[in-house]
């Protein structure tokens, strides 16, 4: 782990070496699995616009999210195909809502299930899956630079230890 540009400073130990190299694999090995979460949330997310309902829906008030923050997520109320009302709170919170009480909004709802519904809205339907594969990109980034840092590293060590011809 030679971090630092003091001439005192020591070079990283074998041990060091090794356990980089395994903290690379790990984001490597890793990496896989936030690539299908994200593919399976957009798959969804495309299950929704291209498969259920879409109407407009009023909101009825903005609730906070009890945290302290800014945060404010609509609550929405809709007549869905089958004659009822529904109400749900969204799923896409900001400190700057773009509907306020009173407003019409795009929402997407499954016929069977009209409790499910979800804002209409990119952010909300792409926003978890842009940013699982945003972090799957940087654990394979990361990952390979630790381990090709460290293989480097190990091949130098190598060849200095070997005994000239």
């Amino acid at each position: 782990m030679h971090i630092s540009t003091d001439e005192n400073a020591q070079p990283a130990t074998p041990r060091q070496r090794r356990i980089l190299k395994w903290i690379g694999v790990l984001l490597l090995l890793v990496a896989p699995l936030l690539f299908c979460g994200a593919g399976y949330m957009y798959q969804e997310a495309r299950e929704a616009v291209n498969s259920w309902t879409s109407t407009q829906a009023r909101v009825v008030r903005l609730e906070d999210d009890r945290d302290g923050s800014a945060v404010v997520f609509p609550v929405f109320e809709f007549t869905a195909a089958n004659g009822r009302s529904y109400r749900v709170k969204g799923n896409h919170g900001s400190s700057m809502p773009e509907y306020g009480v009173g407003d019409f909004m795009p929402i997407l709802y499954p016929e069977e299930n009209p409790n499910e519904a979800r804002e209409n809205h990119p952010l909300a339907l792409y926003m978890a899956p842009a940013v699982l594969a945003i972090l799957g990109l940087g654990n394979v980034s990361a990952g390979c630079l630790i381990v090709y840092l460290s293989r480097r590293k190990d091949l130098r060590v190598a060849r200095q230890t070997q005994p000239s011809a």
